[in-house]
């Protein structure tokens, strides 16, 4: 199961901006940032000071650039971090 989060005033190809996955037998949830992933990635790291992990990555597929976020990557920064982290995400993408 999964839910999109768009911009309907994107064309076609540019207008899903999040995309949350519920993997099969697993709790939690997975995160895929496509918007702005790049820019995204190298703030959250920084201003996280998150070192490499293999739980939270960018990835580029067929030319466009996604930010995955695994499920154990709340385990991993504990909850007060991730929910930071979250939020921080949900304004780099509203600031445009």
């Amino acid at each position: 199961t999964g839910c999109s989060f768009n911009d309907d005033s994107q064309k076609r190809g540019k207008k899903q901006l999040v995309y949350c996955g519920n993997p099969a037998m697993r709790g939690g949830f997975r995160l895929w940032v496509h918007y702005k992933a790049k820019f995204i990635y190298d703030t959250i790291k920084e201003e996280f000071q998150i070192d490499d992990s293999v739980n939270i990555y960018r990835k580029i597929n067929a030319g466009s650039s996604y930010v995955f976020i695994e499920t154990a990557f709340f385990n991993e920064v504990k909850s007060e971090k991730f929910n930071k982290i979250i939020s921080r995400i949900v304004d780099l993408i509203l600031e445009n």
